[in-house]
């Protein structure tokens, strides 16, 4: 029985722990003002990074205006992770 009761504690203490650091995660969310920054910020670092791409290699201009879709990626987290 001690064993049962043991095992349950364990169960209870990783749930209320996960709980824990899913509150602490947690953030609130952004005013209207502030998403519109956002986008705007994300918009002319994709705007920058696809100019910079087409004057270093002027055949990606092509390559984008052809494809069905294309995507833009910030390195910010790169270089953090690696130091970089």
């Amino acid at each position: 029985m001690k064993k049962i009761i043991l095992r349950m504690g364990g169960v209870v203490f990783v749930v209320l722990a996960f709980s824990l650091v899913l509150a602490a995660c947690s953030s609130a969310p952004l005013s209207k003002s502030e998403k519109e920054e956002h986008r705007d910020s994300v918009r002319a670092m994709a705007s920058k990074t696809l100019s910079d791409l087409q004057r270093t290699n002027p055949e990606a201009r092509k390559a984008v205006s052809g494809a069905a879709g294309y995507a833009v990626f910030s390195d910010v987290g790169l270089k953090i992770a690696y130091m970089g």
